[in-house]
């Protein structure tokens, strides 16, 4: 008889022991694999994807921060322009009485103000480019090419998006494809019909020489102050930077032919190329209808 106790006694202690065993061996994570049992089930794998994700929205933040920065850019460029015009032109009022120079003033606060109306427009429409002297054909096949860029831009940001190479180089060099081509509006339409479109947009196009350093090189090649830049080398100018780029290709000091208006006759000098010195400011003007 105790000996039947004594073996009940031993295995109820061997079962004793066994349980707690298999208990800590449930509950114990396992020092090699590295794998977070109380994590719920999936979430290790989910982490990478979820770093990718992360990834891609914060390059697609940064990107349009930087075309933000670029339209800013772009808009300060033309305020200084407008207003380095507005100062010329006020400027010379100054030696006239008051009441001569007050309609002239308004007149310039009010130019400002339709420019500012123009600028701030949703969208560019037909009705706009028409009105800037565009015909109806081409007003209708430039506002399609713009639209078909329009859509390009947004497809390729999606699929560089989805692909996770929006804000790389491969993105950046196909956004100069879609900026190029909207820049060769001019060889498509003509010079006359793209500075009608610059204007439609409210942007720069024309420039004018506000001063002209004396013994610089447009000084000694007959530049005057208040003369319009028609063309540099052959290119049609309608920005200051048309003419800055101009300056600094080919080879520095070869003569190169500027057309410029003056007294509404065009005027052709000859200048080395590199460094004009002179001062130039932009305006955005509707160009007069043909005869």
């Amino acid at each position: 008889m105790s000996q039947t106790k004594l073996l009940l006694l031993f295995t109820l202690l061997a079962g004793i022991g066994l349980g707690a065993w298999a208990r800590d061996a449930i509950h114990s994570e396992p020092a090699s694999s590295g794998f977070d049992s109380r994590a719920p089930f999936g979430q290790g794998s989910s982490n990478n994807g979820a770093s990718s994700i992360n990834d891609s929205l914060t390059l697609a933040a940064i990107e349009e921060l930087r075309e933000e920065l670029q339209r800013g850019e772009q808009e300060r460029s033309e305020l200084r322009n407008q207003l380095e015009a507005l100062t010329v032109r006020l400027s010379a009022l100054d030696n006239q009485p008051v009441a001569e120079a007050a309609p002239k003033i308004a007149e310039k606060l009010s130019t400002g103000r339709e420019t500012t109306r123009r600028r701030g427009a949703a969208g560019l429409t037909l009705e706009s480019l028409q009105a800037a002297g565009i015909t109806e054909r081409d007003a209708g096949a430039i506002k399609s090419r713009l639209d078909e860029l329009s859509m390009q831009r947004l497809y390729l940001r999606d699929q560089a998006q989805r692909e996770g190479w929006l804000g790389k180089q491969e993105y950046r060099d196909q956004i100069k494809r879609i900026t190029e081509a909207q820049n060769n509006l001019e060889q498509d339409f003509g010079s006359d019909n793209y500075s009608r479109y610059l204007y439609a947009m409210g942007r720069p196009n024309q420039v004018n020489v506000q001063s002209v350093i004396e013994n610089s090189p447009a000084y000694n090649a007959g530049m005057q102050n208040g003369d319009r830049l028609l063309s540099y080398d052959g290119d049609s100018i309608y920005d200051p930077r048309t003419i800055r780029r101009g300056t600094q290709l080919g080879s520095a000091g070869e003569m190169v032919p500027v057309v410029v208006m003056r007294n509404g006759q065009q005027v052709e000098i000859y200048v080395p190329r590199g460094p004009l010195g002179i001062q130039m400011t932009s305006d955005s003007v509707r160009p007069p209808d043909p005869p």
